[in-house]
């Protein structure tokens, strides 16, 4: 007997919602039912636009007016406690867009609702989904690499600046931190099993406030008129930050939206055995004849959105299974993310973790 499709609403329809996540739900085999969002007319724009059944002017309304299991939260970080932990306590699950939310303590809150209604959350970092990623995972749990020892995360953007709201602290809890960074530190953290920082040590940089590009994936909103661009920015458009974890692993995070230099996005894991540079899967190790050695790795091509991920979420749910992505780990990342800035306010001073 095949089993109805996971039933799904979407709160908040920017521009993460139509590029990721109304396709994405659809090709995880789920039914997209409702959407929400607190612009007038525009969760009715975007269920005309997507054939959803049901649009509405508040997540409350949704949550009360259609039968959802899971709601898909893609409202600014500055709403995601609230939109989440309303979420939780309506009895849904929730997948929570990164990231989490605006710092450790509110992505406690969120976790803490979840254990208590005994519902899932999956945080978003969907690239942990890919079958490079889980490729990965699987290849370096397996001892393959020997002791990682080290970890180096690029991810740098040439001319990148987001848009709208992601420039303001206010909305966003900081720039390309909690853009990209949320991304970074999680893949990371994911990768290595999410050991338990014990000091960071960083800089942020705002070099281009005013730089605005002609074209951004945030301008969904601006398109539309019911959000106003931000001609200065008054968050980080660079940063660079050392962790330290408790198993005597170092990760250093580079993220630009913004610099006079080549982009370029890459993740290198240092192992006693062999490395793994992540983009284009080659191992390099050596024979016990200390004959260097380069393989590849091999993996399927992923679909770039966040079919993986939802995948992966429907199956956890069916089965009441922990997801990849618990809350635990989210809290994990925020307080990394906290630290990040932190030290940086404090002109690069180590923060050290209790």
């Amino acid at each position: 007997m095949t089993e109805a499709p996971i039933r799904v609403g979407i709160a908040g329809t920017g521009t993460i919602a139509n590029q990721r996540h109304i396709e994405g739900w659809r090709e995880a085999g789920a039914e997209v039912v409702a959407a929400a969002d607190v612009f007038p007319g525009r969760a009715a724009r975007f269920a005309a636009k997507w054939k959803v059944p049901a649009a509405y002017e508040s997540v409350a309304d949704m949550l009360s007016g259609s039968d959802l299991q899971v709601v898909s939260i893609c409202v600014p970080p500055y709403a995601h406690r609230d939109v989440a932990v309303a979420c939780l306590d309506a009895g849904k699950h929730i997948y929570l867009e990164k990231p989490s939310a605006m710092n450790e303590a509110e992505t406690v809150e969120i976790t803490e609702a979840a254990h208590r209604v005994g519902k899932l959350i999956m945080t978003g970092s969907n690239s942990v989904y890919s079958p490079q990623i889980q490729t990965a995972k699987r290849y370096i749990d397996a001892g393959n690499l020997g002791t990682v020892y080290f970890v180096k995360s690029v991810s740098d953007r040439r001319r990148g600046t987001a848009r709208g709201w992601f420039r303001e602290k206010a909305f966003g809890g900081g720039g390309v931190g909690m853009d990209t960074g949320s991304h970074s530190i999680d893949r990371v953290l994911f990768l290595l099993g999410a050991p338990k920082p014990v000091s960071v040590t960083a800089t942020t940089f705002r070099n281009f406030p005013t730089y605005i590009p002609a074209r951004s994936y945030s301008s969904v909103g601006i398109a539309e008129g019911v959000e106003n661009d931000v001609p200065e920015a008054d968050v980080e458009d660079m940063l660079v930050a050392m962790v330290r974890f408790e198993n005597d692993v170092t990760a250093t995070f580079e993220n630009t939206w913004i610099a006079n230099m080549e982009g370029g996005n890459g993740v290198w894991i240092y192992g006693t055995k062999a490395g793994l540079s992540l983009n284009d899967g080659m191992v390099y190790g050596e024979t016990e004849d200390h004959l260097l050695t380069d393989t590849k790795l091999t993996y399927p091509q992923g679909t770039g959105r966040h079919t993986e991920a939802f995948a992966a979420f429907i199956e956890c749910i069916r089965a009441n299974r922990e997801t990849q992505s618990p809350g635990e780990r989210g809290i994990i990342a925020m307080r990394i993310l906290d630290a990040i800035y932190a030290s940086a306010a404090q002109g690069g001073k180590q923060i050290v973790f209790d």
